[in-house]
């Protein structure tokens, strides 16, 4: 367990993963570790169903009581083999 997640492999790399329901109601893996890169807050509900809330960017700098999450597809080498829709192009910003 990770942060008190359960974890579970990766069918393809084998990397712990945290699965939760986004904000948008779907299912998307997260990797086990925070990471200085993350954008998602990870919560486990009362019901045991865990749940991601994206940060914004501007409020990302202060926090620093809770850890932020990385998509496992934006760490998987074999994501592509997973995604339902395309990935979105990379914008500078």
């Amino acid at each position: 367990m990770s942060a008190g997640f359960t974890t579970r492999p990766c069918s393809s790399c084998r990397a712990p993963m945290i699965w939760a329901i986004t904000e948008s109601g779907k299912r998307n893996p997260f990797d086990a570790e925070p990471s200085p890169k993350g954008n998602s807050a990870l919560a486990l509900g009362a019901d045991g169903i865990v749940r991601s809330r994206v940060v914004p960017k501007d409020q990302r700098a202060g926090m620093f009581s809770e850890p932020l999450y990385l998509s496992h597809f934006a760490t998987c080498p074999e994501a592509e083999r997973f995604r339902r829709t395309p990935a979105r192009p990379e914008t500078s910003a």
